[in-house]
């Protein structure tokens, strides 16, 4: 098990010759804790399953996926590696796929970028390197001694929006939400962004872009400046579907099944803990009462009844709309 942020010594830790299994526990100073570890490659090793557990959520998410190409003979090349980039969880397992976990919005596979292929290259390590995570989203190139800082390209991320018709919505929507609310504030980039959707002004097959880029704009000033609101205001219009489409629940090879797990129990009083561990135990207090409370996350339909109730008013022949009433209406249309 390696320690990720919480200062463990990697310079101690005992070399082993044979890796069958690799752990690493990532913090982030907005209070979150993910343990992830990989379990031991299938017999054919045309499969890989990884877990996540998200202390702060409360769950597991634990994914397998198929892998292409010829299958390596050992066990130990089948071993992904962890990097922590801000609130995202990066996956990485070279010559195969790169997947890139949301912690914060981790209901649906969409909103987590999945790349395979050529897609799936970090650059800066080849085929036979061995990476170690550390602090700081820091990589160490084992062979060569040399260390990089990782982070996501928002030129890429813009090329996965404009290849409309080459890639999959799921794709596009995690790219969007990443460019929106993780990159976000950026000016330029946002820009960039109301180019690409006056463009593409008619909805996708599975979402809306303008509605998620309103959406998703609000939540990332709203989760900044407001404490706790960003567990029950929405951050993307795929929840406000009767049922979510395939589209966005599905990616190609890849399954998820998620698991929900006991909140975790501090002992000792509040005021005992500082920083970080304060932060987390907010953050597991938080869930506690939004579990307590069916669908706490705000939905626009939630307003159509009354909405039309109030236009069917305002239509009555039998009854003249008041000014208060005309007022409303009049204010709804600006």
């Amino acid at each position: 098990m390696r320690f990720v942020n919480l200062g463990f010594d990697h310079h101690q830790e005992p070399q082993h010759e044979r890796e069958e299994m690799r752990m690493v526990v990532i913090t982030n100073k907005t209070g979150s804790m993910c343990v992830c570890y990989s379990q031991p490659a299938c017999a054919n090793h045309q499969e890989i399953t990884y877990t996540i557990v998200l202390v702060h959520r409360g769950c597991s998410k634990t994914f397998s996926v198929a892998l292409d190409g010829t299958p390596s003979p050992c066990s130990t090349d089948l071993l992904p590696l962890f990097i922590p980039i801000g609130y995202y969880v990066v996956v990485y397992l070279a010559g195969h796929f790169l997947h890139c976990i949301n912690t914060r919005q981790q209901e649906l596979l969409c909103h987590s970028l999945f790349l395979s292929g050529v897609d799936a290259e970090l650059g800066v390590l080849g085929s036979d390197s061995v990476g170690l995570s550390l602090p700081e989203s820091s990589l160490l190139d084992l062979h060569t001694g040399r260390m990089f800082t990782v982070d996501l390209n928002p030129s890429f991320l813009m090329d996965l929006l404009h290849c409309s018709h080459s890639r999959p919505d799921a794709q596009r929507l995690a790219a969007l939400h990443c460019l929106l609310l993780y990159m976000g504030p950026n000016a330029p980039l946002e820009l960039k962004i109301i180019d690409w959707i006056c463009d593409n002004v008619m909805p996708f097959d599975n979402f809306d872009q303008i509605q998620e880029f309103i959406l998703a704009s609000l939540y990332r000033i709203i989760y900044k400046k407001c404490l706790s609101l960003d567990e029950v205001l929405p951050y993307s219009s795929v929840f406000e579907k009767k049922k979510v489409p395939d589209g966005l629940v599905q990616v190609p090879g890849v399954t998820c099944a998620t698991e929900l797990h006991a909140e975790p129990v501090f002992k000792g009083k509040a005021r005992s803990l500082q920083g970080y561990w304060e932060e987390l135990q907010w953050s597991t207090e938080k869930i506690k009462y939004f579990e307590a409370v069916p669908n706490p996350r705000y939905r626009t339909s939630q307003s159509l009844p009354d909405w039309t109730k109030l236009l069917t008013t305002l239509k009555s022949e039998n009854k003249k709309s008041s000014n208060y009433l005309r007022h409303i209406e009049e204010n709804t249309k600006k």
